[in-house]
């Protein structure tokens, strides 16, 4: 990251933990309308999945990222986007 701290990630993402976020503003069977896709817990979900340690935090990692420089977060979500890449109900 910009700053030096250092950051683990997971080589890859499987379609079912993207699925499982994607999923859940899915239209309900009964047809009643999907909550709206609320695009921040969406992140925070993924960077949960995808980052293993932030500068030797291993837990709550979304929220531990909120507090480092905005260069270094934007760096982390940077490398987050990557792995979903070509993944059409990610983005």
């Amino acid at each position: 990251m910009p700053s030096g701290k250092s950051a683990t990630l997971k080589v890859f993402l499987t379609a079912r933990e993207v699925l499982g976020i994607v999923k859940e503003n899915e239209p309900a069977a009964d047809g009643a309308e999907a909550k709206p896709v609320d695009k921040f817990a969406q992140a925070e979900k993924l960077m949960e999945i995808a980052v293993t340690e932030v500068d030797g935090v291993k837990e709550k990692i979304a929220e531990y990222a909120q507090d480092l420089p905005v260069q270094d977060y934007l760096a982390l979500v940077n490398e987050v986007t990557k792995l979903i890449e070509g993944f059409p109900a990610a983005k």
